[in-house]
């Protein structure tokens, strides 16, 4: 459709989309405000006129659900002028997730729980509205990311009413990739059709790729109604998330979750590191075939192949099935080279159900080590993740000791800080997880009594992430009292608290306070020339001073 240059009230300015309806930039020249203007031509054939009635049933729709939650956008007016019907809506700035997703292929899965948890809270609100309202036609390019990734959905043009006598209603239209098996079967949605979409959306966030690809439309249909399960998502998507998006895309309803609330809830549960209602439940009968759940399946059967042989192996055999299982996880390989172990002379050695909680451990250690031996400033050049894995996987393996858990949560609580410096958040989720960082480094400190690492990772939080001096500067004494020994990293860190408090001083002339702390900070710096940024943080603490007062001399007046 070609674009006219006004409609009504409105100028337009340039198409913003295009699609089954185009939407436009636009001025109200009568409220003197930006506008996202969508078209559709009046008239035409069947199919136009079956699109027409959606987009009018949408805009009455979405109107009456601002109320309900103030991230949907607002529909300012709509109705028939030039031979359109229009729909003009609050112009927000950002991005589309399929723009987002185009971009960057594949998004960090903390970020996609996210993403998934606000689209959950707002489709509770909507199911659960006196006339249920489903969308019919969640997919990333009806997701608009605002600034700090606000969610919020878009195209509400399929949406319709469910009666409280009816569970479904008959649909015209919607994308095929994101329909759930029982709505290209029957044609109708209902609550479920979009926690369908929304699982089908979050294994996009994650894979980079829809679940479901064919050649065509049909086959796409036909391949999604077979009911099998779509292809394994990224080894390096958590345990948690894998099992959340496996139950949303379960092949029948009574498999999935209940209403969005369930859904959300068990999002929740995974953003702060608690089971997850998915993992606790078994369904065997269906289950993705991760490369992960592989290797652990060969380490399974390798113990119970153990155990019922009765037959003592040494450590290195032990050794070679915990290696191969890890080389499928890092590698994504199904195959792994056989290692010799039966050369040796058998000997009494604990069984590999005994050792691999221990190797999951040394594992993890290795990754602990290499950043407290380290001078690396950045949490990303470390496999925090993998450490998380090891673990988990440790204390499931009945190693729970307070050591375990104490290292486990100090991982935690590092993978959760990496999350936040690589990812894009709304304020109060950053917040939530800065807290949720401080809290994993307070468990391990407690775990930990006599370790000063918990105590130079709740330091570092306090410098960067919570900004609190005096809390850093007590961490950091209670780590060297422990025993730790503060490296070129630490002592930047205690630069930067000192000099980022100085900076607020000075920015509130509290100049006494400022020039003491500037000094503090300058004086961590010469400990460490050439050291990361500390050159430049020197050049930026001498623009700490007191302005210069000049003295204006009185003319004297001669008589």
């Amino acid at each position: 459709m070609s674009a006219p240059g006004r409609i009504g009230n409105y100028e337009i300015v340039r198409r913003l989309s295009k699609g089954m309806t185009d939407v436009y930039l636009a001025i109200d020249t009568v409220e003197n405000r930006k506008a996202a203007l969508k078209l559709v031509k009046t008239g035409g054939d069947t199919v136009n006129q079956l699109v027409l009635e959606a987009e009018q049933r949408g805009a009455a729709i979405q109107k009456e659900l601002k109320h309900l939650d103030p991230r949907v956008i607002e529909v300012y007016d709509f109705g028939h002028a030039d031979g359109y019907f229009f729909v003009a809506m609050q112009f927000v700035e950002g991005r589309n997730l399929a723009e987002v997703l185009a971009a960057e292929s594949a998004i960090d899965p903390y970020r996609a729980a996210t993403i998934g948890l606000e689209i959950c809270e707002q489709l509770a609100k909507f199911h659960s509205w006196q006339s249920a309202v489903v969308h019919g036609d969640i997919k990333p390019s009806n997701i608009h990311l605002g600034h700090n990734d606000t969610v919020r959905l878009l195209d509400f043009g399929i949406a319709k009413t469910l009666r409280a006598d009816c569970a479904a209603t008959v649909h015209n239209f919607g994308s095929p990739g994101y329909c759930s098996p029982e709505r290209l079967t029957r044609s109708e949605v209902d609550q479920q059709s979009d926690l369908w979409a929304v699982g089908a959306t979050i294994y996009e966030m994650l894979a980079g790729v829809p679940p479901y690809q064919a050649e065509s439309t049909r086959k796409l249909e036909s391949l999604i109604r077979s009911g099998r399960p779509p292809r394994a998502l990224p080894a390096s998507c958590p345990r948690g998330l894998r099992a959340i998006v496996s139950k949303a895309l379960a092949p029948v309803p009574q498999k999935r979750y209940g209403s969005a609330r369930e859904f959300q809830a068990d999002l929740q549960a995974f953003l702060e590191h608690r089971p997850t209602q998915a993992e606790l439940e078994r369904r065997a009968a269906w289950s993705a075939n991760h490369t992960l759940e592989a290797a652990r399946e060969y380490l399974r059967r390798a113990t119970r192949t153990v155990k019922r042989a009765h037959m003592h192996v040494k450590i290195g055999s032990a050794a070679a099935w915990f290696l191969a299982g890890m080389a499928l996880w890092i590698g994504g390989s199904y195959a792994f080279q056989t290692l010799a172990a039966n050369r040796s002379v058998p000997a009494a050695a604990s069984p590999p159900d005994l050792m691999l909680p221990m190797l999951y451990v040394a594992a993890a250690d290795r990754v602990l080590e290499a950043y407290q031996n380290s001078s690396d400033p950045s949490l990303r050049n470390f496999d925090w993740q993998k450490a998380e894995v090891c673990l988990e996987r440790a204390v499931e393996l009945g190693h729970a000791d307070e050591a375990t858990l104490g290292k486990l949560a100090l991982s935690r609580g590092y993978a959760v800080l990496e999350r936040l410096v690589g990812g894009r958040y709304s304020e109060s989720g950053a917040t939530e997880m800065r807290m949720r960082a401080r809290d994993q480094f307070t468990n391990a400190a407690l775990r930990l009594p006599r370790d000063p690492a918990p105590h130079l990772a709740l330091a570092r939080l306090y410098v960067y992430s919570l900004p609190d001096l005096n809390q850093a500067m007590t961490e950091f004494a209670t780590a060297e009292r422990l025993g730790a020994m503060p490296g070129r990293r630490e002592i930047e860190e205690q630069g930067d608290a000192y000099r980022f408090r100085a900076l607020r001083e000075a920015a509130g002339r509290q100049w006494d306070e400022a020039e003491e702390d500037a000094r503090s900070a300058r004086s961590a710096y010469q400990r460490i020339p050439g050291f990361d940024q500390a050159d430049a943080h020197l050049r930026e603490l001498d623009s700490i001073h007191r302005p210069v007062v000049r003295k204006v001399r009185r003319a004297v007046r001669w008589r």
